[in-house]
């Protein structure tokens, strides 16, 4: 319905809720600090561009739209520090968004980077540098250098099925 809200996890009540566009919004991230708001939006059928749009979570004041990528955008996650952000879309996209001053910054490119260009369906940042990846076409997971765009290591999947979520926990 194109809103963002935000629980109490102690009272298990609604403590704020925006209403921020008409059409769905996909995918939330939120900050490390608890400042920001990130959140994919756009339509498989809207021909425009889809965005990431970054919020003040206090106020639901719009700090900024992120424009990059040409499919709904299926994944937003922040990397522990928040200085990178990175997004998935439907279509062989992910975009690492590095910000410099507020959400002024710029993005770069993770796919097409090797001799494939794979569906990603689910990202995760291990690290501040590196950010786990699951692509669907090739059905693999790979690591990247976030801060370099560079593949880390690639890694055959496990599973027959599709993955949506992946994450990382060290030392296992």
């Amino acid at each position: 319905d194109g809103s963002v809200r935000l629980w109490d996890t102690e009272t298990a009540s609604l403590a704020r809720s925006f209403q921020l566009q008409r059409t769905p919004i996909y995918t939330v991230g939120v900050s490390p600090d608890g400042k920001w708001l990130a959140y994919g939006a756009g339509s498989r059928d809207d021909p425009a561009p889809k965005h990431v749009r970054v919020i003040d979570a206090e106020t639901g004041t719009a700090l900024g739209t992120l424009n990059a990528h040409d499919s709904t955008i299926r994944q937003v996650r922040f990397a522990p520090s928040g200085r990178l952000l990175a997004s998935s879309g439907l279509q062989e996209d992910v975009r690492i968004w590095r910000f410099t001053k507020g959400i002024q910054g710029h993005s770069y490119d993770l796919s097409g980077q090797q001799d494939t260009s794979p569906e990603y369906f689910a990202i995760h940042f291990m690290d501040d540098r590196r950010l786990l990846t699951e692509f669907h076409n090739r059905h693999g997971y790979r690591i990247w250098n976030a801060e370099e765009g560079s593949v880390v290591y690639d890694y055959p999947s496990v599973s027959d099925g599709n993955v949506n979520c992946v994450s990382w926990c060290e030392g296992i």
